[in-house]
């Protein structure tokens, strides 16, 4: 009929076409991470041995669930409750109720005993410490002894060139003369006066100083 549109045809399909891949399809897919190799699972009396180590290392009051996280899942919960029963049984570890929760703690008198051969180790270590100290005591004295005896000595030196030098400045003094002979002064050698002068003051503060040290 005149005015009516006509239904359009159906688009043809062809079987053989194969469908369109997705972006993310055609993509390569990541290589998967390594998966973690879990730790070997650990005997019960590994266990036991790794549960007493911690509390001789830390030697602290704590509770399974602290325990096991302490340890890093290294222990499950089952072997960490058997683990606490045979050290609370053998008496390495104590336990005391607190709030409906049960502590344990070490037992002071087990961890800390010493076993014999600790005993004797020690009392062999006390007595080479005291003999060295006795050795050290004995040289401190002797060094001592040494540094007095220089430093007398040294005075007893000191004093005699001190002697020497007053007796070469009087000796000197008596050659110039008290009433300062002109004739006499020119006799004298005056390099020799200034050095016997200058060695006399040297000599005489070294000595002052020594004997303010306490020789």
């Amino acid at each position: 009929k005149p005015g009516t549109k006509k239904p359009r045809a159906a688009k043809k399909t062809d079987a053989s076409a194969k469908p369109k891949k997705s972006r993310a399809e055609g993509a390569a897919k990541p290589a998967a991470a390594p998966k973690a190799k879990k730790p070997a699972k650990l005997t019960q009396d590994e266990a036991t041995a790794l549960v007493a180590g911690w509390f001789r290392t830390e030697n602290k009051p704590t509770m399974p669930a602290a325990l096991i996280a302490a340890l890093g899942s290294r222990v499950s919960k089952t072997q960490t409750q058997a683990a606490l029963d045979t050290l609370v049984a053998s008496g390495a570890v104590v336990t005391r109720d607190i709030k409906k929760a049960v502590v344990y703690y070490a037992n002071q008198q087990s961890f800390s005993a010493l076993s014999p051969e600790d005993t004797m180790r020690l009392k062999d270590e006390i007595a080479a410490m005291k003999a060295q100290l006795l050795e050290m005591e004995t040289a401190h004295r002797d060094v001592c002894a040494r540094a007095n005896a220089i430093n007398v000595v040294s005075n007893a030196e000191l004093q005699a060139q001190v002697a020497a030098l007053e007796a070469s400045t009087r000796a000197l003094k008596d050659r110039i003369g008290d009433d300062g002979d002109n004739g006499a002064v020119e006799a004298v050698d005056r390099a020799a006066m200034e050095k016997a002068a200058h060695d006399f003051i040297a000599l005489q503060r070294e000595w002052r100083a020594m004997r303010r040290v306490g020789t």
